[in-house]
């Protein structure tokens, strides 16, 4: 989820924190969730221009995300979240995940279409 809807996500399960304007909101939304659900094993919170949050029970990354001159953010989320899926199926870390996650999310809306083309060199 992005950080505007983390809020809404927290209201619509009667989790809401109150003190959600507080620095480190989202970190509080994304352990409220994981101790909710129990089977839940990751939270992952976008933040747009501002990067992404990952949380485990154990641990958590804060990125800062990578400027671009943004052409159209269509599909942005959608190569942030596979990028990171991809690294987390082979094992990888929370820092490895945010990176990938935020790299590709990145690219993507530098493109005036949701789906660019990807050099031959890219797609491997």
């Amino acid at each position: 989820m992005n950080d505007a809807e983390a809020p809404q996500v927290l209201a619509l399960l009667g989790l809401s924190d109150s003190s959600d304007s507080a620095p480190g909101r989202l970190r509080r939304a994304a352990e409220l969730l994981l101790t909710e659900f129990p089977s839940l094993m990751m939270v992952a919170i976008t933040r747009g221009a501002h990067g992404s949050l990952l949380v485990t029970r154990d641990e958590w990354h804060k990125h800062p995300g990578i400027p671009v001159q943004v052409a159209d953010t269509v599909g942005a989320g959608d190569a942030f979240t596979a990028a990171m899926t991809h690294y987390l199926l082979r094992g990888a870390d929370l820092a490895t995940l945010n990176e990938a996650g935020n790299r590709w999310g990145a690219w993507v809306p530098r493109n005036p279409a949701p789906c660019p083309h990807c050099p031959t060199r890219c797609a491997r």
